[in-house]
């Protein structure tokens, strides 16, 4: 299987370019693309350019850095509306 683009997520479901497969699937196809040997990419990025990706959210774990959003509009900005919790704060209600 070569690189494909991911449309879209569909509960247990995952289509990418015309393929349908189980996550578990795509998760077995990812791994067995092997790892990237760090010294094999061409240019780095650097830390500076690494944390102008990250943020800061609040969580009943206290501050969390994590990657921001990753779509950026010019007039609505983007963020992740729940904060991330404990197992079993919510109900499992679907």
């Amino acid at each position: 299987m070569e690189l494909v683009q991911l449309l879209y997520v569909d509960q247990k479901k995952v289509v990418v370019t015309g393929y349908v497969c189980h996550f578990v699937e795509l998760a077995m196809w990812v791994q067995d693309l092997g790892r990237v040997n760090q010294s094999d990419i061409p240019n780095p990025i650097s830390q500076e350019e690494r944390e102008s990706f990250m943020m800061e959210s609040d969580s009943p774990y206290g501050k969390l850095k994590h990657v921001a959003p990753v779509a950026k509009y010019s007039d609505t900005p983007s963020y992740y509306e729940k904060p991330v919790v404990p197992l079993g704060a919510h109900k499992p209600v679907w």
